[in-house]
């Protein structure tokens, strides 16, 4: 039987054996119940290059799943179209930076931050200043001599109709009784087969005379246009500015708009008038703000909200994604191998871009889609050459901004 040893002497005991010899403390343990001294702390290990690839390509993978998804989804109601946009750019976004963050890296060696901006803001604007009228210029010769297209440049092309109101539906009157569009300069509405003893009155006048009027008519889900004394249903043109319909049946008119800045559409049915949850307007059938009447204007305020949407909702996720942590991941995993116009440059870049091209591609699986490849080498020879996000996101979004302007010269 051990014998017993008083609680003072155990102490001093304790302390002379883990000072002077920490090889007898597991003994002390075991005769003098003192517990065990606390594991050493554990030492942050470096990821291996295994961890750190399928990190990369899961994220990646995760980012094209997400961008499949918002793609259906928007195609289901108006409202999840107008914010598909804005979940996509959340995701690629906040996405990275809270994977970052929950692993303890620094943003700042992602190029996530805005120190120096006016030492990224330079070589973007000399990027903008070389490579934009090379661009311009190349555009021009693909339109004109591949496809043939000729160059309308005129004030037109800045002065535009609301985008809600672009595009042919793609499934006409599917949803809603009618349906409103702009294409190519003509107003377009078609409507249903009215309910028996019902009349369909539709009064659009225009701020200056419409350069044509003629009927459409929808069978089957395709778009019939005739001219006025070969249709059922002829408009009444009353005056150059304003065109008046009264049809029991269903049908449709057509009207050109090259001379008009404001257009207002008046649609009455039962003798009251059509709410707007029953017009559907543009390629994705979204409802008007209001009927009372329906005022459509020409503006170039939608220039404004196109640069800030490129900017805010496209580049900066883009490049958050894209160029702040995938290009650096890779880099990490294929070292830049040499240096091209002051900028440390390698695999990383080409894969990264082959990644982005790809993701454009699943979305529309257009192949036209994937020369975005070549812009997107520009993005990372700016993000290496500055060590930050600002050059490519200004680049990216002012890049966009321009491709759309002068897809919209060319007919």
């Amino acid at each position: 039987m051990r014998p017993s040893v008083p609680k003072a002497r155990k102490q001093d005991y304790e302390r002379h054996v883990a000072t002077s010899c920490p090889v007898l403390i597991q003994i002390a343990a075991m005769t003098m119940e003192i517990p065990p001294p606390p594991p050493p702390p554990n030492v942050c290990q470096r990821p291996s290059r295994r961890s750190l690839w399928l990190e990369a390509l899961a994220l990646w993978t995760l980012s094209c799943f997400m961008l499949v998804l918002v793609t259906l989804l928007s195609s289901l109601h108006p409202f999840l179209y107008e914010n598909a946009q804005i979940l996509a750019a959340a995701f690629f976004l906040y996405a990275p930076i809270w994977w970052l963050e929950r692993n303890g890296n620094n943003l700042v060696d992602f190029g996530l931050h805005t120190h120096k901006p006016i030492h990224s803001l330079v070589p973007a604007a000399w990027t903008c200043i070389v490579i934009f009228p090379l661009f311009a210029l190349g555009y021009h010769i693909f339109q004109t001599e591949y496809r043939q297209n000729t160059p309308e440049m005129d004030h037109r092309v800045l002065h535009r109709w609301p985008q809600s109101i672009e595009g042919r539906p793609a499934k006409l009157l599917e949803n809603t009784p009618f349906s409103l569009w702009e294409e190519k300069d003509n107003f377009t509405l078609v409507w249903k087969q009215p309910s028996p003893g019902e009349v369909v009155v539709v009064r659009i006048t225009g701020d200056a005379a419409f350069s044509r009027v003629v009927a459409a008519e929808v069978n089957n889900g395709d778009l019939f246009v005739r001219s006025l004394g070969k249709s059922r249903t002829a408009p009444r043109w009353i005056a150059p500015h304003v065109v008046d319909i009264r049809s029991p049946i269903r049908g449709g008119v057509r009207v050109g708009v090259e001379q008009n800045r404001s257009l207002k559409v008046e649609l009455w049915r039962k003798e009251q008038v059509v709410p707007p949850s029953e017009i559907g307007m543009g390629e994705h059938s979204a409802p008007p703000d209001n009927t009372e009447p329906l005022t459509i204007d020409r503006s170039y305020w939608w220039l404004i909200t196109l640069v800030l949407t490129h900017l805010l909702l496209v580049a900066v996720p883009e490049e958050v994604f894209f160029r702040g942590y995938l290009q650096t991941r890779l880099d990490q995993l294929l070292a830049p191998r040499f240096r091209f116009l002051g900028a440390q440059v390698g695999p990383g870049i080409v894969v990264t871009s082959a990644l982005f091209a790809v993701s454009h591609y699943i979305v529309e699986l257009d192949p036209n889609r994937l020369v975005v490849f070549f812009p997107s080498l520009m993005f990372g020879w700016l993000r290496n050459l500055t060590g930050g996000v600002v050059a490519p996101v200004v680049v990216h979004g002012l890049s966009n901004v321009l491709l759309l302007l002068l897809s919209r010269g060319y007919h």
